[in-house]
């Protein structure tokens, strides 16, 4: 992937052809790739009281890639760092563990996503969870939550699609061709060809994972529970409005729909104005700083 400007483009249809994936097979949690161990602990450590920087560093440090790529994008302008990190237990004294959560986490995502970066899938894909994770970071610091733990919740939010691409990078890229040719729901073309949707897929890993469940509720897509789930359908929403968008069947911006306090409603359509330059900024510094495999 090239390492420019990230442009906020919409999910363009390719030309119209007849594409079509291999046979359909059915996937199950055995055919999706690993999700870094390191992040999955951190999502439950975080929860825990009166644990130790030195085990935290320990366990970032028992994943070498992991540590290497998170202390490059630790380092890079977008987390702010007033001095050079030159180490993990440095790093998570500097930035504070959530913040270093949301580095690893963003890490992660990048590596479980590698088996698709041949396919054009996977471009959409990886920036639509970094900008949600970016508006529900901006969100959050106007309704009162904590930045850090809503721009994690909203870089997992497609957790499910992700799987679904990460697993069958082929053939998911041919089902998106074919929800556009034929304006099919996506999902039901999952379902049809993998035996599972995004949202079921999501669920089944969020209990593999033993996920938060207010992150489990997130992730599988129901309806959202408490305040960070509303900000991340609302980032969510707004990064594709933005442009930044999964596929055909996207959501349209629909600002009644989100039950949010009418002060932060009400400054919303300007935020999305000013957001837009700055997101495709912050996304290209994470692909800069990334090695993007």
């Amino acid at each position: 992937m090239a390492s420019g400007q990230s442009d906020p483009a919409p999910f363009r249809s390719p030309a119209r052809q007849a594409v079509r994936p291999p046979a359909p097979v059915a996937l199950n949690l055995g055919s999706v790739p690993v999700f870094a161990p390191v992040a999955i602990q951190l999502l439950s450590i975080v929860s825990q009281e009166n644990v130790g920087l030195s085990k935290l560093a320990g366990l970032i440090r028992a994943d070498p890639g992991v540590s290497v790529e998170m202390l490059r994008l630790a380092n890079s302008p977008l987390f702010g760092a007033r001095s050079e990190i030159t180490g993990i237990l440095h790093a998570l004294a500097m930035l504070g563990l959530n913040r270093i959560k949301a580095i690893v986490m963003t890490v992660a995502i990048r590596d479980f996503l590698s088996p698709a970066r041949d396919v054009a899938v996977f471009a959409p894909c990886w920036r639509h969870c970094l900008a949600t994770a970016f508006v529900a970071e901006e969100i959050a610091t106007h309704a009162r939550e904590d930045p850090d733990i809503c721009y994690t919740a909203g870089l997992l939010h497609a957790i499910g699609q992700m799987a679904l691409i990460a697993a069958r990078p082929a053939e998911y890229d041919g089902v998106v061709r074919i929800a556009h040719e034929s304006d099919r729901d996506l999902r039901e073309l999952e379902r049809e060809w993998f035996g599972v949707d995004r949202g079921d897929l999501a669920a089944r890993l969020a209990e593999a994972w033993n996920l938060p469940h207010e992150l489990r509720a997130i992730v599988s897509g129901e309806a959202p529970q408490g305040a960070v789930g509303e900000v991340v359908r609302t980032a969510c929403t707004m990064a594709g409005t933005m442009g930044f968008r999964l596929g055909p069947g996207d959501a349209a911006w629909d600002l009644d729909s989100l039950a949010l306090p009418s002060t932060l409603a009400h400054q919303l359509p300007e935020m999305l104005n000013d957001l837009v330059a700055s997101i495709a900024t912050k996304i290209n510094a994470v692909e800069c700083s990334l090695v993007m495999v």
